[in-house]
C-alpha cells in the first residue's frame, strides 16, 4: 500500500511544476495624458505581440488584465506610440504620450 502512495505521489509531481510556470496574471490601471497633463480620452493601450487592447475613457484612464513582464503599447493619433515594459508587482502606470508633427502633416481633412 505504501509502494502505491509513493508511486501516485510520483506521478503528481510534474503537474505540480507545470501548473506553477504559468505567468501570473493581474489587473492593471493607468492613466494615458499629453506633455502637459491632459488626459488622453480614446487612446488605444494594448498589449504587444497580443490582440488583448483596451481604450481609455474620458479620464484617460484604463484597466486590464496582463500578465507579469508584459510591454504595454499606447498609441492615439497625433502621437507617437509609447511602449513600456512592465516591472514585476507593477499595478498602476501614468504613460504620457508625446506629439508626432510628422504624423500630424499626414493628416487629409
Amino acid at each position: 500500500m505504501a509502494r502505491l502512495v509513493y508511486l501516485i505521489f510520483l506521478c503528481l509531481i510534474p503537474f505540480g511544476t507545470m501548473a506553477q510556470s504559468k505567468p501570473q496574471m493581474y489587473t492593471l490601471k493607468g492613466t494615458v495624458t499629453d506633455h502637459s497633463g491632459e488626459p488622453i480620452t480614446g487612446a488605444t493601450v494594448k498589449i504587444k505581440d497580443t490582440t488583448t487592447a483596451t481604450i481609455t475613457d474620458v479620464n484617460g484612464t484604463f484597466s486590464m488584465l496582463v500578465s507579469e513582464g508584459a510591454t504595454i503599447s499606447a498609441s492615439f493619433i497625433g502621437y507617437r506610440t509609447q511602449d513600456m515594459k512592465l516591472k514585476a508587482g507593477e499595478n498602476n502606470i501614468k504613460i504620457v504620450l508625446s506629439e508626432d508633427a510628422q504624423q500630424l502633416d499626414e493628416i487629409v481633412v
